[in-house]
């Protein structure tokens, strides 16, 4: 929608939909809230290096299978160093989006968030970089010019084997 100059998209309304079964919903909404304890506890457990050892984290284009630096792109890193807060899309119960500011070796905007686990992925080991701060960046200034980090990453991990292939 980027290239479409599109900036919103507006729906206005002053009621709320009827629900057929609000009971199921009230249901569902309780099976949430008890995966989110779940998904939450799991994947802190885990991080990136988890999805390694699952084979499902993308190395230097796809091209290796391991990433001996993952411990320092995994996202529990910067608990402690440069997360200032969280957060979570409108009723979501997962509250995944991490708050993230530091200003050595350059700023970083916490408006922009922190990068997920295919960011990390896309801008980290699928390109061979092992510097968190560096990822955390190069997602804050997708985020600022709408890019796609994903696409982003693996058009930079596609260009960097095609320059050191020599084609």
């Amino acid at each position: 929608m980027g290239s479409k100059n599109l900036k919103a998209i507006a729906v206005r309304g002053h009621t709320l939909p009827p629900v057929f079964n609000e009971e199921k919903v009230k249901e569902i909404r309780r099976e949430l809230s008890v995966m989110r304890v779940f998904y939450r506890s799991s994947y802190r457990r885990s991080g990136d290096d988890g999805f390694e050892a699952m084979g499902n984290l993308p190395v230097r284009n796809f091209r290796d299978g391991l990433f001996p630096e993952v411990k320092q792109i995994n996202w529990c890193c910067y608990e402690g160093s440069m997360r200032i807060g969280m957060e979570g899309c409108f009723a979501c119960p997962i509250r995944c989006k991490k708050i993230l500011k530091f200003e050595e070796p350059y700023p970083v905007d916490p408006a922009y968030g922190g990068p997920e686990y295919e960011t990390l992925a896309a801008l980290g080991s699928d390109c061979g970089v092992s510097n968190l701060k560096a990822i955390v960046k190069a997602n804050e200034r997708c985020n600022a010019y709408s890019l796609d980090t994903i696409s982003t990453g693996s058009v930079i991990a596609f260009a960097m084997e095609v320059l050191n292939e020599g084609c």
